[in-house]
């Protein structure tokens, strides 16, 4: 193998690792999107309860 050779594959394999990082970081970030955005929907109906409980005390 020449030098060339191992320089073009060093080159791809460093190509290759960064789609791979570039796809871990778009997979995490769907996570933690999802995840708020669940948890924003269950902490808004929180409080809508406490503030339709508020409400009907008449507090």
């Amino acid at each position: 193998m020449t030098q060339q050779d191992h320089d073009a594959q060093q080159r791809r394999t460093r190509g290759a690792t960064a789609v791979e990082y570039a796809l871990i970081i778009a997979l995490i970030a769907g996570v933690i999107i999802s995840a708020v955005g669940a948890l924003g929907s269950k902490t808004e109906g929180l409080y809508d309860q406490t503030n339709t409980e508020m409400v009907d005390q008449g507090l």
